[in-house]
């Protein structure tokens, strides 16, 4: 949240003699302000959606006392305008209103009423996103639109990976004509603040982290906004919206667990309205499986021996180098050592390393008499070429992510091989599923794990998934996945006799439920203010931290 919220806004908020007013500021393309429409006799409402790309959304009606405040090209209301949204909040005491921005919006569509006892315009606008989606703009003209991996030489090696945050930079300042923005790194998981305490060392090791993994193409009658999210989707839990200032903001969803309480139950209690809770039985799940890319292989061979940690197969007719990008499939005689090589034909020892954490490949992760799928990639850095090849997985990238509690079940699972292992041990979901790499996510607390209610089920494939190209980014994804399909079921809105202009989406809130005693904490998901009643609605999930430092 980029306001700091003092005493004095909730003083405001909660003052019984607390005065309103909404100031709709007209601007033009480049957004220099040219008017304000005063006018407004109903004030409507604002929406807040963080599930939405298209994050805020107003409605108001005006007397059109003018006709600069009817629907025209001369008009305050009309497709090259943009408008400000601020509210104001003043008590008796004050001599001037202070004032709150809500949003950039485009009006989106407008109807008019007139009879004998009324003369109406009803407005209804979406915030800045939809000059993205094709609301309003945002279609892509060119035939196709490539965003390469990264840039060439002569012979087609990688001289220079493309950042993600500097591509994303660029369509939305060339394509989408967006000048205001905000934009975080995109990229793996371990080079982010929120998930590892050592992200410096982390990128400065993996000079990568932050690079567009493959090349991204569009079509005809795409939408900036495609490009926009798959790009936020190429790693989880990445938020791209405009925020209340009309500055377009891409990063990750807060984790919110150093945050303040934003509101307390102290304050929500004296002015509560209503209180609805909802848990919907039928989306939880607590196993996520997650089917990526199915890999296209250019060689196999299951001529292969192991010795001295090296991985040594024969492939016919096979080059004299690696070339870059290359995905050989071999069957591993032997399960892998710590440090483990692949070479080809003797033309090379490379060491194989993980796709996801780019760190070497641990023991034990290949199976004896398995195949796998590796990538050859060589990228210059400092001067000097590194060579390396990545597990994918096998044929297809899968993994899988368990919600448990920690604790492993006396009852025994025969596995397919006729040995047995523990109930919800990770070898039972390896040899259920059949999938290798699985993330067991422990929350002693939960009521939804395995061992409380059984094994729910969500698998995922085609689509964004299909983007996903290893076993250990499925894996990633999938404990993503679990969170939302876990964690936050639950949903409590409340309406409170007061205007809170000020409270935005992953806020945090304390609240006693009514029939329940104990005060919990949770995360704003909606809010709706209604300016006509002067009431605020909230909804909001159990707050559980998204991101855990490993």
């Amino acid at each position: 949240m980029s306001y700091s919220i003092t005493s004095e806004d909730k003083q405001l908020s909660f003052s019984r003699f607390a005065e309103v007013a909404l100031k709709l500021q007209v601007l033009n393309a480049d957004e220099t302000i040219l008017d304000e429409i005063t006018c407004i006799t109903e004030y409507g409402s604002l929406n807040i959606d963080s599930s939405s790309h298209v994050r805020r959304t107003f409605y108001f009606t005006l007397i059109p006392t003018d006709p600069a405040l009817n629907i025209g090209k001369h008009s305050k209301i009309w497709i090259n305008k943009l408008a400000k949204l601020y509210v104001g909040m003043k008590t008796p005491r004050m001599s001037d209103y202070k004032w709150y921005p809500c949003g950039a919006f485009i009006y989106t569509d407008a109807s008019s009423s007139y009879n004998a006892t009324d003369n109406s315009l009803s407005v209804n606008c979406g915030d800045k996103y939809k000059q993205l989606d094709g609301t309003q703009n945002g279609e892509l003209g060119a035939l196709i639109t490539t965003i390469p991996a990264y840039e060439a030489d002569p012979n087609g090696n990688p001289i220079k990976y493309n950042v993600i945050r500097d591509i994303l930079i660029t369509i939305i300042t060339q394509l989408g004509n967006v000048n205001n923005y905000v934009i975080d790194d995109i990229g793996e998981y371990k080079g982010m603040a929120q998930y590892n305490p050592e992200y410096a060392a982390y990128r400065t090791n993996h000079p990568r982290w932050n690079c567009v993994p493959y090349d991204l193409e569009y079509s005809v009658g795409s939408y900036v906004s495609n490009i926009i999210e798959e790009i936020t989707s190429l790693y989880p839990n990445y938020d791209a919206c405009f925020d209340e200032n009309g500055v377009f903001t891409v990063g990750m969803i807060p984790n919110c667990t150093e945050d303040d309480v934003i509101l307390t139950n102290d304050e929500i209690q004296p002015f509560l309205l209503s209180e609805s809770c909802t848990t919907d039985l039928t989306t939880i799940r607590n196993v996520v499986h997650i089917w990526g890319e199915t890999f296209e292989v250019d060689w196999y061979s299951d001529n292969v021996k192991n010795s001295n940690q090296i991985y040594t197969a024969t492939i016919d007719k096979y080059s004299d180098d690696y070339m870059n990008g290359d995905l050989i499939a071999i069957k591993v005689p032997e399960t892998n050592a710590s440090t483990q090589y692949i070479n080809v034909n003797g033309i090379e020892s490379i060491q194989i390393f993980d796709e996801n954490t780019d760190k070497a490949l641990s023991a034990n992760s290949l199976v004896k008499n398995t195949v796998y799928v590796f990538k050859f990639r060589k990228t210059y850095h400092n001067g000097s070429w590194i060579k390396r090849f990545y597990l994918l997985g096998q044929w297809q990238a899968h993994g899988l992510c368990a919600l448990v509690d920690g604790t492993i079940s006396d009852t025994l699972y025969t596995c397919s091989d006729g040995t047995s292992t523990p109930l919800y041990s990770k070898q039972y979901f390896q040899d259920k599923y059949k999938v290798e790499t699985v993330t067991l996510k422990v929350i002693k607390d939960s009521p939804y794990t395995v061992q409380k209610i059984g094994e729910r089920l969500s698998a995922k494939a085609d689509g964004e998934y299909a983007n996903i190209t290893s076993d250990s980014l499925a894996a990633a994804r999938a404990e993503y996945e679990l969170y939302k399909s876990s964690m936050i079921t639950d949903n409590v809105t409340i309406t409170i006799n007061a205007l809170l202009p000020w409270l935005s989406e992953y806020s945090k809130v304390s609240y006693v439920k009514k029939n329940e005693e104990i005060e919990k904490q949770y995360i704003t998901d909606k809010i709706s203010l209604n300016f006509s009643e002067g009431t605020t609605s909230i909804t909001m999930y159990t707050f559980v931290p998204l991101y855990e430092n490993n």
